[in-house]
């Protein structure tokens, strides 16, 4: 007696050599789906927000300034979002200099960097340009920038910032 094959087996065998990694037609995997779908969705959208920061310097070689910058910030795209900055000050120009980090409440990442003035003086008044160069999650490749404008008092500080963002 001799056996044929039935309808399901054959039917799983069709499946299997069809969704093997050699077979060109074989499906794509999630991962692949994912970034090709991130890669063509970037888009440019409007970016900014307020952030209140606290600072302490954590160095000086004159005439630099370092300066550790922490906040809480609400931004558009982060959401509520904390932000980590190293900045450093030329005491004697008021030039500004620094890279940021922006957390979301997802944990995805923006980094940015900035250079700006403060025009030295009394009170600390500051704008520059914040320049989006990457992050993690959605932020990966960011790109675009910001205008900043803020104020710091004692030991605190605000700005604001708005421009716009591709991811």
């Amino acid at each position: 007696m001799t056996r044929r094959p039935t309808p399901l087996l054959l039917s799983a065998l069709m499946i299997t050599i069809a969704c093997t990694s050699e077979n060109p037609a074989a499906p794509a995997s999630v991962a692949s789906l994912r970034a090709t779908k991130s890669a063509a969705a970037a888009v440019s959208r409007p970016a900014g927000g307020k952030c209140t920061t606290t600072f302490e310097p954590v160095g000086f070689e004159f005439p630099i300034l370092t300066l550790d910058i922490r906040g809480v910030c609400k931004l558009k795209h982060l959401g509520h979002s904390s932000m980590a900055a190293i900045q450093t000050v030329n005491v004697l120009t008021g030039e500004l200099n620094n890279t940021t980090t922006y957390t979301a409440a997802n944990g995805d990442q923006l980094t940015t960097t900035f250079a700006g003035t403060d025009p030295l003086g009394g009170d600390i008044e500051f704008t520059g340009l914040e320049t989006y160069t990457g992050g993690t999650g959605r932020f990966a490749n960011a790109t675009g920038e910001s205008f900043l404008q803020g104020s710091a008092t004692g030991a605190t500080g605000e700005f604001t910032s708005k421009g716009s963002i591709t991811f």
